[in-house]
């Protein structure tokens, strides 16, 4: 069977890594000068549970939950190829009673947690000026680098052929159509290319929220971990790089350099160490309408299927393998009849 992947994000290339296991002689078509060049060169990276807490969804916790363990699978098939940065979650909140109630959740959840008093993490973290009274430790959590891991796991997928600069304009029963006119074929066509999906399926329930992104460099003495606090989410790589995580301002890309200065500043307070940040990168990350992701064949669409989902680093090895056993044809897999494409109702 042959198939082409639109897409060579991580979620796209999850969905090449298990159809070439399967088998399946795969294309991957990636509209960018390389792979992984898209939203997935702006994530964050945070393979874990840290993130979560009694606010969330239980249903989408619960499968953010089974992708993680999904993610054991790749580091078993890549070993040292597995690109992590540094082991370890910390996380507080403002009021240490809010830490004590992620804590208690994530106990309640059979999650593994350990309770940090101030002394506890500044051993862990001696960089931290202001030690918080109370901190969440998630040993399990991991940060990967996003672009180095769906690079490797293209690599590590048997046989898959990789176009890059092929952008897909239009879409035919087994055929993708690229915009130099060139057209390639296939026995199925898999759309694993985020937010740009609707650029095929006008209609698909699926929006943009935009992923802010800020590299730059500080002396934290810490260990790669991650450390997310009320100011800041950030981790720590080789050297002083450290990443950061921001939510988009709200007055838009003209509010980037504020937010940068802002949180150079807050580092600057947390660590008593300088702190020198470049300009803010933005990506563009799929939401659907429900917030669950999309999976499985497209109603009148014979031979198309979508793969797109959010948060896209945590579930692509567990929605990688839901997809190729969608496209092979396999029993339909348990957990995966909510995630069916879903499109706008017109008013």
């Amino acid at each position: 069977m042959r198939v082409i992947v639109v897409g060579a994000g991580i979620v796209g290339a999850s969905v090449a890594w298990h159809l070439a296991q399967a088998g399946a002689a795969v294309e991957v078509l990636e509209a960018g000068a390389s792979p992984a060049a898209g939203v997935t060169a702006r994530a964050f990276g945070w393979v874990g549970l840290g993130a979560q807490g009694p606010e969330d969804d239980p249903e989408l916790f619960a499968l953010r939950l089974r992708a993680i363990g999904e993610h054991a699978r790749w580091r078993a098939a890549l070993g040292t190829r597995y690109p992590l940065s540094g082991q370890g979650a910390l996380v507080w909140r403002a009021d240490p009673r809010d830490t004590q109630r992620v804590i208690d959740w994530h106990r309640k959840q059979g999650n593994r947690v350990e309770a940090l008093d101030r002394a506890a993490v500044a051993a862990l973290e001696p960089g931290l000026h202001r030690p918080p009274e109370l901190a969440a430790w998630f040993p399990q959590d991991v940060a990967s680098e996003p672009p180095a891991l769906a690079r490797a796991v293209l690599a590590d997928a048997p046989g898959v052929a990789l176009r890059c600069e092929a952008r897909v304009v239009a879409l035919e029963p087994g055929i993708a159509l690229l915009a130099d006119g060139t057209r390639v074929t296939g026995d199925a066509v898999v759309l694993a290319n985020g937010a740009a999906v609707t650029d095929l399926l006008p209609g698909l329930d699926v929006g943009r929220s935009p992923a802010v992104l800020i590299e730059g460099r500080a002396r934290l003495r810490g260990s790669g971990r991650i450390l997310c606090g009320p100011d800041f989410e950030l981790r720590s790589v080789s050297g002083a790089r450290i990443v950061l995580a921001e939510w988009f301002p709200p007055e838009g890309e003209a509010g980037l350099p504020a937010l940068a200065r802002a949180a150079a500043a807050a580092l600057s307070r947390e660590f008593a160490t300088e702190v020198t940040l470049a300009a803010p990168q933005v990506g563009q990350r799929p939401v659907t309408g429900d917030g669950r992701p999309m999976l499985g064949p497209v109603p009148d669409h014979p031979g198309l299927f979508l793969a797109v989902a959010h948060p896209g680093v945590i579930l692509a090895p567990f929605l990688g393998r839901l997809a190729a056993e969608a496209v092979l044809g396999r029993t339909e897999a348990r957990g995966r009849g909510k995630f069916h494409p879903r499109y706008r109702v017109s008013s």
